[in-house]
């Protein structure tokens, strides 16, 4: 077998895994308290990621509340903002020695992620646990609208790394 030009790592449950997402916690935190209206717009998102994902497209949650509750936010602050009451990820035990290793050999690596928010957020999760810097870039499907198995974020991670599909690798959880 021989060597990977590049390695593709997929995030979820490979580089951190997702120790909470709850949704209603950060739809309620943009809607006020009323706990009805923040269940009628859970309902409305996943209705619409239901039917988005069926056809490997992604919806990227920020941008999806801002133009159904018509908020006038700056997209970045909205999005951390509820990444951090959504959300909450560790990093996967040993995945920092592999890293290493690859870095050591000097193998380029690329992160990327089904997620309905934005490599910019993953970033900065990676970042947090100081892994980072092991990967060249980091790609949401929220920044190119689609999702794994699409080959369109394949596409655009394997053009950013300059290889092509049968010189890289990709590496997700089971």
């Amino acid at each position: 077998m021989r060597a990977p030009k590049a390695i593709l790592f997929d995030i979820g449950g490979t580089v951190l895994d997702e120790q909470r997402y709850d949704l209603e916690a950060g739809v309620r935190s943009v809607v006020g308290g009323d706990p009805d209206i923040a269940a009628q717009v859970c309902r409305e998102f996943r209705s619409e990621v239901r039917d988005s994902h069926s056809i490997n497209r992604e919806v990227d949650l920020s941008k999806w509340l801002a133009k159904r509750l018509s908020l006038h936010d700056d997209m970045a602050t909205l999005e951390d903002a509820l990444w951090s009451v959504i959300v909450t990820l560790t990093p996967v035990p040993g995945v920092e020695a592999v890293l290493r290793r690859l870095e050591k050999d000097r193998i380029p690596r690329a992160a990327i992620s089904n997620a309905p928010f934005s490599g910019r957020i993953l970033e900065g999760e990676l970042e947090k646990y100081e892994l980072r810097s092991f990967f060249q870039f980091v790609l949401s499907s929220a920044d190119v609208g689609f999702r794994k198995p699409s080959s369109v974020i394949f596409e655009t991670a394997l053009s950013r790394l300059g290889v092509t599909a049968g010189q890289t690798w990709f590496t997700s959880s089971p």
